[in-house]
């Protein structure tokens, strides 16, 4: 992340002091006649002209020591607006506070922040609850409303400064808006355990920092300070993130550590699917096609790391993951990232088994194709099986999945069982790799851009430069079976995007070609 730079103070303009003429300063004492007037005058010495100047007495006011740093040094009020003052956006400059004016800072000025930042929130605006009551998870329904409540002192974050000049939006705004945006963000019913875990661990402190960050640089686009905030904090989270883990891997996990590194994870991968700035300057326009990955994968697939290692994650803290106070926040991610036994392939067609290498008879966990070797079981598997088996029945499943909410854990899961070789096969622009993460794209483009804020734009993009792709090797045309199966499968993909669900037929994505 590149260093952000504090535009320049402006120097304060000093009022203009009357000059005094050398004449009047020459002139002698009796020069000058004394005329009685009231303590609310002013004597003008000018030899030329002797007069008394009515004072206008200024109207009182409360003085503050408030403002933002460059309101200070004009001199001038400032309305205290955050993250950016009138003034500072009016004149296109960077509004920063000091720590002493966050600290100090009305709550009303973060609540009045958190509304106007969050225009994309629910309906329903959802609190954080108390965390010393743990009844409270769910919120208390009144009707279809879910009271809002203020944000608890106990959110303090021993690990972070609560606002540093240059490092955009303050973390006590980022706070407020992730609570109270938290089922648009994350598509579920705050937890007052995940509070609890932020206040001692910093990694997934710096996760919902950034998180908070990258929502709100998806429904504010122009703001600055969140983008900032956004990378300042990733940055961070990715940092403490590796320190946890590799903590973990030399000492014995306990259930709260266990708990956090899950929801570390769950976050991380949510900003691993939104588009870097460099590939995304325009958020009111449609992603560009042709900067996407699909056309040059050599550079463009880190997004593809953490996903793929929230698998190994997941495994190594199952054991807790039962005795957790999150159960319920993590049964989605239990039930979902982590199959039993060998993929059954009953839902796979014939035409994605022939292109793939498989075969039903190679699914539902045959003992008679283990093996016992040194007392150990092993289970004897293909290449492609090893490769393809697991993705491609998760998502032979889902093209009959309502793209609902309470589905979308199980979506996203495909990703999580990407195995190294399948990256590689990305990297040599393999069609079957290809076209199994395209059908996927297609997949979650059926969520709407609310849901899936984070990898909506992603989706979309890299669904129709994988169809170009595809179209541009000619597979349909090639001979015998290969030629008719490929034409299925393309068929297949054009459809990835429609969910016949109810009685019409729900579009979720117009998929005319753009231009590369």
């Amino acid at each position: 992340m590149g260093t952000v730079g504090q535009a320049p103070a402006a120097k304060a303009e000093a009022p203009a002091e009357a000059a005094v003429p050398a004449s009047a300063a020459a002139a002698p004492a009796s020069s000058t006649t004394a005329v009685a007037a009231p303590l609310s005058q002013m004597l003008v010495i000018d030899p030329s002209r002797k007069q008394v100047k009515e004072h206008k007495r200024r109207k009182w006011h409360k003085k503050t020591n408030l403002g933002c740093l460059a309101c200070k040094s004009k001199r001038v009020k400032c309305d205290l607006a955050k993250p950016t003052c009138q003034r500072c956006q009016r004149n296109s400059r960077d509004c920063v506070y000091s720590k002493n004016d966050t600290t100090s800072s009305n709550t009303s000025n973060i609540d009045n922040d958190a509304k106007t930042t969050a225009r994309a929130s629910d309906s329903s605006s959802i609190g954080t609850p108390s965390p010393g009551d743990r009844q409270s998870d769910q919120g208390r329904n009144t009707g279809n409303q879910v009271l809002v409540r203020p944000l608890p002192r106990s959110l303090s974050t021993p690990h972070l400064t609560p606002a540093r000049p240059g490092y955009g939006m303050p973390v006590s705004a980022l706070f407020h808006h992730v609570f109270q945006n938290w089922q648009s963000i994350f598509g579920m019913s705050p937890s007052t355990d995940v509070c609890r875990l932020a206040q001692s661990h910093a990694h997934l402190q710096h996760s919902l920092l950034a998180v908070a960050a990258c929502h709100l640089r998806h429904v504010l686009p122009d703001s600055s300070s969140s983008r900032i905030a956004e990378h300042y904090h990733q940055v961070w989270a990715l940092h403490e993130y590796q320190d946890a883990i590799c903590r973990a891997s030399t000492r014995r996990l306990d259930a709260s550590s266990a708990d956090a590194l899950v929801m570390t994870a769950m976050i991380v991968n949510t900003l691993s699917f939104t588009l870097p700035l460099a590939e995304d300057e325009d958020a009111s326009r449609e992603p560009d096609v042709a900067k996407s990955w699909v056309f040059d994968p050599r550079d463009g697939l880190h997004w593809l790391s953490v996903p793929m290692g929230t698998k190994q994650v997941l495994l190594a803290t199952s054991r807790w993951r039962y005795e957790s106070p999150l159960q319920k926040f993590f049964e989605d991610a239990d039930y979902n990232l982590i199959p039993s036994g060998r993929p059954k392939l009953e839902h796979v067609p014939d035409a994605w088994l022939r292109t793939f290498g498989l075969s039903k008879s190679q699914g539902g966990g045959d003992p008679k194709q283990n093996t016992t070797r040194n007392g150990i079981d092993y289970v004897e598997q293909s290449w492609e099986e090893y490769v393809f088996a697991d993705v491609v029945d998760i998502v032979a499943q889902l093209r009959h999945l309502p793209p609902v909410p309470e589905n979308l854990a199980r979506y996203v899961r495909f990703l999580g069982w990407l195995q190294p070789d399948f990256r590689n096969l990305l990297h040599q622009q393999d069609e079957r790799a290809l076209w199994l993460c395209g059908y996927w794209f297609g997949l979650m483009c059926r969520y709407g851009d609310y849901w899936t804020w984070w990898v909506h734009r992603r989706a979309r993009r890299d669904f129709i430069a994988t169809r170009m792709l595809l179209r541009q090797l000619r597979l349909e045309e090639r001979p015998g079976i290969e030629g008719e199966t490929w034409r299925k499968m393309m068929a297949d993909l054009e459809e990835s995007c429609f969910f016949p669900c109810r009685d019409r037929v729900v579009v979720c994505l117009d998929t005319s070609d753009q231009e590369t």
